[in-house]
């Protein structure tokens, strides 16, 4: 078989491929096959030559660098890299949760111009204009659902490390808000605790969605310890405290010294190493803090670092929401640092904390 057209053979299996996949997400007896791929995996999809040069090693340093304050170190994401021949050439590649696909949208590359067109015949007006632009734009369920592709298109390789800055953060987010329905199957195996959440409630007036097996250990008008035992081994203890509205503005220009003096007021049950005040590390790697946002309107201070209390030890991960008016309440999450799946439990934290409901929430 000739180069030339084994070439065109695989731009003709591509595009076949396409049309079989096109007809089964618009028929409702056909629905999309279910994403593959774990938590914190990423596919990336580009050229070799680029991914041996200077493009993908900008990608890996990004990707694979150290997910902060875990131990032993592990990356951000796991990745697996494909070109677009490969890609194009197992349905089970096709199918993976999180794609990131760099690509040249008028490419020599046979393999590459079929993905090109692929991608080009799925786009709305909006996104036609941001493929036409040089731009970054994300499609869902293209090939799998759940499923979210990142596409970077280009004219021409230069172009592509510019458009890898201004766009590696919204990448960042975007992959990781996918993962959703991962964190939802892994903290709710079981239907939410129904009758705790709803002392939480009473309590703090917000809705948690605490995964069944969390173990109210204390509660008072402002402050609720719980613990939840990871099924696997390992613990997770939060906290859940009432602060003031001062403590909350003054978060934004001292981060550590407002959480540090909500933990100095903040004894932990005897069941976390015997009780004591918690303490955090201020070095080594340096705690670090961080604005963000809930539903995409109401701003919160986010804590992340290492704690201590005894022999225990672990990550943290705190966020003060910039609600309820009167009375905000900080919400802490302490992760046993024995737990393997360190990096997991902090994305499961994350997510538990960030999708919390409140009655004065817009």
């Amino acid at each position: 078989m000739s180069r030339t057209f084994f070439w065109e053979f695989m731009l003709c299996l591509g595009l076949c491929y396409f049309i079989g996949s096109s007809c089964s997400k618009d028929s409702p007896d056909k629905p999309l096959p279910p994403a593959l791929g774990k938590l914190n995996e990423l596919t990336i999809v580009m050229d070799t030559v680029w991914w041996q040069g200077k493009i993908g090693a900008q990608v890996r340093q990004n990707f694979t660098s150290i997910f902060p304050f875990v131990s032993p170190a592990q990356p951000l994401f796991n990745i697996q890299y494909l070109s677009p021949n490969r890609f194009l050439s197992n349905p089970n590649f096709l199918a993976q949760r999180n794609c990131l696909v760099i690509i040249r949208k008028y490419s020599a590359n046979a393999p590459e111009q079929a993905l090109a067109k692929i991608i080009e015949s799925r786009l709305s007006q909006e996104q036609l204009k941001q493929w036409r632009d040089n731009q970054a734009f994300t499609l869902d369920k293209v090939w799998a659902d759940p499923q979210r592709v990142m596409v970077i298109a280009v004219s021409e390789e230069k172009q592509v490390l510019p458009l890898w800055e201004q766009y590696y953060p919204l990448i960042y987010q975007k992959i990781r808000e996918n993962e959703a329905t991962l964190l939802q199957s892994s903290l709710f195996r079981k239907k939410p605790d129904e009758s705790l959440n709803r002392k939480i409630w009473e309590s703090h007036k917000i809705d948690l969605d605490l995964p069944r097996g969390t173990q109210l250990l204390s509660s008072s008008d402002s402050i609720t310890w719980l613990h939840y035992p990871y099924p696997e081994g390992g613990s997770l203890w939060l906290l859940l405290r009432r602060t003031t509205a001062a403590e909350r503005e003054r978060a934004a220009t001292q981060p550590t010294a407002v959480l540090k003096g909500i933990l100095h007021r903040t004894p932990a049950p005897v069941a976390l190493a015997g009780g004591g005040q918690i303490g955090i590390k201020e070095k080594d790697p340096a705690m670090y803090s961080s604005t963000i946002h809930y539903q995409k309107t109401i701003p919160a201070t986010e804590w992340r670092g290492l704690w201590s209390l005894g022999t225990a030890n672990g990550p943290f991960l705190i966020q003060l929401p910039d609600f309820p008016p009167g009375s905000p309440v900080m919400l802490a999450g302490f992760v046993d640092g024995n737990n393997a799946r360190q990096v997991d439990k902090l994305l499961e934290l994350q997510f538990l904390l960030q999708h919390q409901r409140t009655e004065t929430k817009p």
